[in-house]
């Protein structure tokens, strides 16, 4: 994956978690509690929805950058040294 590709990926990711969560908790608590229960819903599902939105693509951006394979090659090296003894 190219890197113009995993930020633009992030970044709409992040927007339509944002737009989807404030929505959906915002007309739950427009269920219950009315006009201010959707202000309330709204922000808090679409602080949950942007958290959400930006951890999805990030595990697979973290795969994508150097040092996670570095990382990847110390355990398993060390996985192998653990084996021999």
């Amino acid at each position: 994956m190219k890197s113009e590709n995993a930020l633009v990926r992030l970044i709409v990711n992040a927007l339509a978690g944002t737009l989807i969560g404030g929505l959906l908790v915002g007309l739950l608590g427009m269920l219950f509690a009315g006009g201010d229960g959707f202000l309330n819903g709204f922000i808090l599902g679409a602080v949950f929805g942007f958290l959400g939105g930006l951890a999805t693509p990030s595990t697979r951006l973290a795969n994508a950058l150097w040092f996670t394979r570095g990382l990847y090659r110390h355990t398993e090296q060390r996985e192998e040294d653990k084996y021999e003894r």
